[in-house]
């Protein structure tokens, strides 16, 4: 007898899901025995996934509608209560943009004060040339 997974829409598997999975950092196989979702809403499910290997996180968004499947996918090193407490929060907007890009021209140092959240080195390379 099949197992039924509720929480999945419209009856898909997870199996079926996690076929062609990878981290998008180290390429490593995601174990969906990790796999978090984070919010259902108005067809569209939020997901949320940590790589075993790199400790990346990944953030899913996908939709189900009018016969179509929408998967949309972002790298982030924030966790899964942090998604959670951000995701209601401001837009970033074009002024935003102006403004942080204002003062990157100001400050050649900029991206060096940041630490790498995949490997906690300063100014890493990764994450700067990312």
């Amino acid at each position: 007898m099949a197992t039924m997974h509720p929480q999945i829409p419209f009856g898909h598997r997870p199996d079926i899901i996690k076929a062609e999975a990878f981290c998008s950092i180290c390429g490593e196989r995601f174990d969906f025995t990790n796999l978090q979702i984070l919010e259902e809403q108005d067809g569209t499910t939020l997901l949320y996934i940590k790589c075993g290997r790199c400790q990346a996180g990944s953030l899913s968004s996908i939709s189900f509608g009018q016969g179509r499947l929408q998967f949309l996918t972002a790298v982030t090193d924030l966790s899964q209560d942090e998604v959670l407490d951000f995701r209601n929060e401001a837009s970033i907007d074009e002024d935003d943009v102006l403004r942080l890009h204002a003062h990157m021209e100001v400050d050649d140092n900029f991206l060096n004060q940041f630490n790498c959240s995949f490997c906690s080195t300063t100014g890493c390379k990764q994450i700067i040339n990312y």
